[in-house]
């Protein structure tokens, strides 16, 4: 069974309350003015791709990673105040069940809107690296394609 990570001196299994033996649920507390901020960054995102009316999408980049980090820092935070550690293993198992689904219905939509314009062969190795969240990394040995508005 995973370990906490805790910096108490006490053993992580001594510092956690009694009747831990599955990860308590953390209360989750909302920011929901912080939705609508990452709204505004993502659409500043699209504005800078999309149109020449705003330049500098590089904004909305750095804005939606800084509200981001902030939000899983407060996750993190919450649980290792309620338990006493950090059960990675749990974390990232709830990560992967949130994002898993917004994951599915872009591959199902690059698929779709590909079928098309592309060979069925880098169809699927665009669905691979898609999966395994490396599709950037692909860039650094295919040639990104020269799209206008594109970096």
């Amino acid at each position: 069974m995973e370990e906490p990570l805790s910096t108490s001196s006490t053993p992580p299994s001594a510092a956690l309350p009694p009747n831990t033996a599955s990860t308590p649920r953390i209360r989750e507390r909302r920011f929901p003015g912080l939705d609508g901020l990452r709204a505004v960054a993502v659409g500043v995102v699209v504005l800078h791709n999309t149109t020449t009316l705003m330049p500098g999408g590089y904004v909305g980049v750095i804005l939606f990673f800084v509200i981001s980090g902030f939000l899983i820092t407060s996750l993190l935070d919450r649980e290792f105040s309620a338990t006493g550690g950090i059960r990675l293993g749990a974390f990232y198992l709830r990560r992967a069940l949130r994002l898993f689904p917004a994951l599915a219905e872009a591959l199902v939509l690059l698929v779709l809107l590909s079928w098309r314009h592309a060979p069925a062969d880098e169809i699927g190795k665009a669905v691979g690296l898609v999966a395994a969240y490396a599709w950037n990394w692909s860039w650094v040995f295919i040639p990104a394609p020269q799209v206008p508005g594109f970096w």
